[in-house]
């Protein structure tokens, strides 16, 4: 099904663009570059693509997973994690990457870490 479609399809889809193009006419200034984002995958846009003037000149990086909205209970979320008492005990990004990294370590049966793609990257070193 094709991102076009959605709009036709999904009510709920065409009312987040519907009123997310009103907050845009509202305050054409400073759109938001997060709905704008969420709009373009919607449109079927991938990669470096900028919808509009706020975000031009840096990178994007627009995906198909900008358009789900997840939400959860954070206590059941949490009760799940199996290193949990460690990361109680971290203080900084860094102390939880080490974490991480050292329950991986211990826990081979884990898959091992896939980068997401970086589709301009790829663009920008084939040139």
């Amino acid at each position: 099904m094709g991102a076009f479609s959605l709009l036709k399809e999904m009510p709920e889809v065409r009312q987040y663009a519907e009123a997310v193009a009103a907050v845009f006419d509202a305050m054409p200034d400073s759109p938001s570059i997060v709905s704008a984002s969420i709009l373009s995958a919607l449109e079927g846009r991938y990669g470096d693509h900028h919808s509009t003037a706020r975000t031009r000149g840096g990178e994007l990086w627009i995906n198909t997973l900008m358009t789900l909205y997840w939400c959860f209970r954070l206590g059941p979320v949490a009760r799940r994690i199996l290193y949990l008492d460690e990361i109680k005990q971290t203080q900084t990004t860094w102390d939880i990457m080490q974490t991480i990294d050292a329950f991986r370590q211990a826990n081979k049966s884990i898959r091992s870490r896939t980068p997401i793609p970086d589709v301009s990257l790829h663009r920008r070193l084939s040139r």
